[in-house]
């Protein structure tokens, strides 16, 4: 059984996982610190992981966070293919965004939160 608070840190996973599929807000914010927003790579890895961590029991209890068998497969593989880029990534902001490893990882990104994004909320 989920709880508020797993619910709320799957939310936010959700937040960090539209920003990691958005590379026009990466260069605004995280290369030219535009806007009121605050982010950056080491930010973004901090926070995906932590979210999806918290999300107690996400990979094993999926359907009660709303997940379709195949929405779990394509947020796993995100998980799996961020998780492998942190020993490959560059060194600053800007080099990840010129990586075609992060392109990526952006694609992936895309597919999960337009997938994710058509799920109702949950009530809890």
């Amino acid at each position: 059984m989920i709880i508020k608070a797993d619910y709320f840190y799957y939310q936010e996973l959700l937040k960090v996982i539209k920003e990691i599929s958005d590379i026009h807000f990466q260069k605004k914010i995280w290369i030219k610190g535009e806007g009121p927003e605050c982010s950056s790579y080491c930010d973004i890895v901090d926070f995906f992981f932590q979210f999806y961590k918290g999300a107690r029991n996400l990979d094993s209890q999926y359907a009660e966070y709303g997940l379709t068998k195949e929405q779990h497969r394509k947020l796993k593989a995100l998980y799996e293919k961020f998780d492998s880029y942190l020993d490959i990534s560059p060194e600053n902001d800007e080099e990840v965004i010129q990586d075609p490893r992060w392109h990526e990882i952006i694609a992936l990104a895309k597919d999960v939160y337009a997938d994710l994004g058509k799920n109702p909320k949950l009530e809890i």
